[in-house]
């Protein structure tokens, strides 16, 4: 199925224009999204592309699984009660970056790259079968204490690891410009 919504070539008096698209799909669907405004996408378990421009993108109780890429482009990208299950990719230019999930045990991948002054906000439940690396050019890291990160010395950014439960198989990888980076447990 494909949906579009598309302004006319020529209007001939127009204030204001907006469009919202509702669609219900089943809950186990893959998902490819380009849109120039706001995405919301609640309650789906499967693979996720979003490729936004100038809206925010907001996923609720979803599951990402394969290579999942969420592009949020110049908005803020936030993701709440969402569980990673594969490789899944997270970005914003300009916008801040906000994640609030859990990872499936046995090999998950989560990295998120943050724009030049976007913040990035990460909370996981501990234990988390995954090694944390976070790096940031100018900004700063505020974990919570529970997560033991350790600097670790790099080129021109500054650098931190943690492993965020023992033997992890996982990994999370967050990188800013000049963002700082909130990484909290529940």
């Amino acid at each position: 199925m494909a949906v579009r919504e598309t302004n006319p070539i020529f209007q001939l008096v127009s204030l204001s224009r907006s469009a919202q698209v509702t669609l219900q799909v089943p809950a186990h669907t893959d998902l490819d999204i380009t849109s120039l405004g706001t995405v919301v996408v609640t309650g789906i378990d499967g693979n996720v592309r979003i490729q936004g421009s100038y809206g925010n993108t907001t996923l609720s109780h979803v599951s990402l699984r394969g290579e999942s890429t969420i592009e949020g482009g110049n908005g803020n990208v936030h993701l709440d009660d969402v569980t990673v299950a594969g490789n899944t990719s997270l970005k914003s230019t300009v916008g801040d970056l906000a994640f609030s999930g859990s990872l499936t045990p046995g090999g998950t991948n989560l990295r998120i790259e943050a724009g030049r002054f976007s913040n990035v906000s990460i909370t996981l439940p501990h234990p988390t079968d995954a090694r944390a690396t976070v790096a940031t050019r100018t900004g700063n890291l505020n974990p919570d204490p529970i997560w033991h990160f350790s600097p670790v010395q790099s080129g021109s950014s500054r650098s931190w690891t943690a492993d965020l439960g023992s033997n992890p198989t996982g990994a999370v990888d967050v990188t800013t410009d000049r963002g700082n980076i909130d990484f909290g447990a529940r």
